[in-house]
């Protein structure tokens, strides 16, 4: 008989004081899951320690985050500025070419009028030279 009233006793007990299970306790207070219990004082350090590594490794991760978050956004503007830049700069040999194809065919469209009139070939020739350099602009053709 005293089995089973020591059975009943452990489920009464049981009932009225439920333990937690293991899965819903957080880690911190769990010092059994860290450290045996053999002396108290060990136990409170090592559960101490533990602690602080913890918030000291989720300060980390923070900070990495919030570092990786800064240089993703730098990297993001210095990206978008070089783009921006290329772009501006294609730009400007596009207008350069533009400009170079302009005079090319400014001179030949010259040179076939002096070759239709060939008396007046030379002055054009010179007249030419004058007007590629000041119409190119940043283009100068020599001939």
């Amino acid at each position: 008989m005293t089995t089973k009233a020591s059975a009943a006793n452990l489920t009464a007990n049981a009932q009225c004081n439920p333990q937690p299970q293991a899965s819903t306790i957080p880690f911190a207070t769990q010092p059994h899951r860290m450290t045996s219990k053999v002396v108290k004082g060990i136990e409170k350090v090592t559960l101490v320690s533990v602690i602080k590594t913890v918030v000291v490794e989720e300060l980390k991760t923070a900070m990495i985050v919030e570092i990786t978050t800064i240089v993703g956004s730098e990297i993001r503007s210095i990206l978008a500025k070089i783009l921006t830049d290329n772009h501006q700069q294609n730009e400007e040999v596009t207008l350069m070419r533009q400009r170079l194809n302009q005079s090319v065919r400014w001179v030949k469209q010259l040179e076939q009028r002096s070759l239709k009139n060939p008396v007046a070939a030379s002055t054009r020739a010179a007249e030419t030279k004058k007007t590629v350099v000041h119409r190119g602009a940043n283009t100068i053709l020599q001939f």
